[in-house]
């Protein structure tokens, strides 16, 4: 109902900033290349009026490599790269949705963690997302290993946020 969107946003503040954001072992798995790839064609693409910028927590086998793209993609300042956290609850808290790139998953923790936080989420289509994320309206599924996929799933997530609010979306979510 198109009332009830523009009450929603008017109650809420407007998004003047926005952070997405991943936990994961930096691993071919977990694809965080794909990631990076992605916010940097969706920096290309999408023009916002505020700051978009992407955390992620984690280590492995990758992160080196993945910390040598964000340099070379000139993405040093909007993505940050926190290494290996224990307090990940606490960390979940300041983003406002979570992106989990992987290219399969048996059933990812990060996505029921997100869920119990209340965040917007954008995945890939790994195994369980279609059963969990996709059930949620506001979330979005993307196909793996693709970038462009990623970076319009992450945009249609900050498009739903600008039209309901995001508070609003957060608690819709949560419900």
């Amino acid at each position: 109902d198109y009332r009830a969107i523009e009450a929603a946003a008017v109650a809420d503040k407007p998004v003047d900033q926005f952070t997405f954001g991943a936990m994961m072992r930096f691993s071919e798995q977990k694809d965080p290349e794909n990631l990076v790839r992605a916010f940097h064609l969706f920096r290309q693409t999408y023009a916002l009026p505020f700051p978009v910028k992407v955390v992620i927590a984690g280590d492995g086998p990758l992160y080196s490599k993945v910390q040598q793209l964000v340099k070379e993609l000139n993405l040093v300042g909007v993505i940050e790269l926190l290494g290996w956290q224990t307090e990940t609850y606490k960390i979940m808290k300041s983003f406002d949705a979570l992106v989990l790139p992987s290219n399969y998953e048996g059933f990812s923790y990060m996505i029921l963690e997100a869920m119990a936080a209340g965040l917007p989420i954008v995945s890939t289509n790994i195994s369980g997302s279609s059963d969990t994320v996709g059930k949620v309206p506001g979330n979005v599924i993307v196909l793996h290993s693709n970038a462009a996929a990623l970076a319009e799933g992450m945009y249609r997530i900050i498009a739903t946020a600008q039209e309901v609010g995001l508070t609003k979306l957060k608690e819709q979510l949560a419900a």
